[in-house]
């Protein structure tokens, strides 16, 4: 069979359209599961005075690896030598129902009953590449009645309903436990500022 011209740029341009669309939602996709790390930003800003007059000077800076760790350190309470101390402030996981907002304080029902009530995570503190980074897990079972839920949170204070320590909160598949099933839930989180 042969074709003419006007066949071969058909084909051609849909081929390419295709190979457009393509990359296009395989982008869209891969954006969508992939989240957005949090950063750090710092800037600095200098004035010199000196008899030659006044400057004014901004500009960036390299926030060190070291910094990095010590924010690790402080919101998993590990010491230098990476052992987790008595109090570790950011391991507490609860979950519920709620729409996930960054102007969230606490998640709007959260679970008390049942077996997930909020619960202390282990804490594993690791490097993400160069990044210092810490997991926080925690594995309900549903015990004594069904428990439907559609959303985690990672809290800096034990108490159940507690308002104003929510450090994240998460969408997950609304999922309705019957007596017996588990849910674990590990938060990973990593310190990218540079």
């Amino acid at each position: 069979m042969k074709m003419t011209r006007n066949g071969l740029q058909t084909v051609a341009i849909v081929v390419l359209v295709g190979l457009v669309v393509a990359l296009a939602f395989g982008n869209l996709a891969q954006d969508y599961y992939r989240h957005r790390d949090p950063q750090v930003h710092m800037n600095v800003f200098v004035i010199t005075e000196t008899a030659a007059g006044r400057n004014e000077m901004a500009g960036g800076n390299v926030i060190t690896n070291i910094f990095e760790t010590n924010l690790r350190n402080t919101y998993a309470f590990y010491n230098d030598t990476m052992v987790p101390n008595a109090t570790n402030m950011t391991k507490y996981i609860s979950v519920g129902n709620c729409t996930p907002a960054a102007a969230l304080t606490i998640i709007t029902d959260e679970a008390n009953e049942n077996g997930f009530a909020r619960a202390t995570g282990t804490v594993a503190a690791w490097q993400n590449g160069t990044d210092a980074a810490f997991n926080v897990t925690k594995t309900f079972t549903c015990a004594t009645a069904a428990e439907t839920i559609d959303s985690a949170g990672l809290n800096w204070f034990a108490t159940a309903d507690s308002d104003g320590n929510l450090v994240a909160v998460a969408a997950i598949t609304q999922t309705a436990f019957q007596i017996g099933d588990n849910c674990t839930i590990t938060w990973v989180i990593t310190f990218d500022a540079n």
